[in-house]
């Protein structure tokens, strides 16, 4: 912890995640609890951002979207925010009207904040995972999401600051909804979170219709649901070419760590 300045007595805690890029722990330090995250080798070789992420971090965390960050050092792959008091919702609350509704509005917040610099490129990741995994169905995938997206070429939409990758466990109940992990946040199209929400959770038809119409604020029309399915299709390609991409990458967290904790 001596490369975080301040923090050089710091406790490291438990565990809070140990994914593909990144490992995050609870750190406690003078009686207050922070959040540290440690990239992976898989984050750079996946093309992750961290730079264009803190740019994204700072904006929502002035809105009320998400805890401040207090530290970034892009080169070795560290972050962190101070620790928020909370639960994460989970795949059954998803399920519920009252809460689409309530993360409908919040993503009409975020989706409304000033344009940043981060793009996020469906396209590129899609080429960029299927030539990393080399397999026919990898390709197919690549394809299909392809297809999707010049289909979504021709229909018109502004581009806004979206998160990417609303996932349940990025979705944290505290004073208000807020959001986490924000590695994936660039410009895009709107209707990939919604997207996201859906396919990941496996909403029924009739809770798509209800998070639909209270995010536009209105009933939704023919242009509407044609982008929603395609964006659909992407976030599912996208998700299976991740999942695989990810798979192969066998590497023991803790070697990361051990350079400089």
């Amino acid at each position: 912890m001596t490369q975080i300045p301040g923090f050089a007595r710091a406790e490291i805690g438990m565990v809070l995640s140990d994914g593909a890029t990144s490992k995050t722990l609870l750190i406690k330090h003078f009686a207050r609890r922070y959040v540290l995250r440690v990239d992976k080798p898989a984050a750079r070789e996946l093309g992750l951002q961290r730079g264009a992420e803190e740019e994204v971090l700072r904006m929502v965390a002035a809105a009320g979207l998400s805890p401040e960050p207090l530290y970034f050092d892009h080169e070795n792959g560290i972050f962190l925010r101070e620790f928020t008091a909370g639960t994460n919702w989970t795949v059954s609350e998803l399920q519920n009207k009252k809460a689409l509704k309530r993360l409908a509005d919040t993503l009409r917040v975020l989706h409304s904040l000033p344009a940043v610099n981060a793009k996020f490129e469906p396209t590129k990741a899609v080429e960029s995972y299927a030539a990393q995994v080399g397999t026919d169905e990898s390709r197919e995938l690549a394809d299909k999401a392809k297809s999707a997206l010049e289909k979504l070429e021709s229909k018109a939409h502004v581009d806004c600051l979206c998160h990417n990758d609303l996932l349940n466990h990025n979705i944290l109940e505290s004073e208000a909804v807020n959001l986490i992990d924000w590695e994936f946040a660039g410009m895009g199209d709107p209707l990939f979170d919604l997207a996201t929400v859906i396919e990941h959770h496996s909403l029924p038809d009739k809770l798509v219709q209800i998070f639909l119409r209270h995010y536009l604020e209105r009933l939704p029309v023919e242009d509407d649901l044609r982008r929603l399915a395609q964006q659909r299709t992407v976030f599912n390609c996208l998700s299976e070419l991740w999942y695989l991409r990810t798979s192969t990458t066998h590497r023991p967290s803790e070697v990361i760590m051990d350079e400089w904790i």
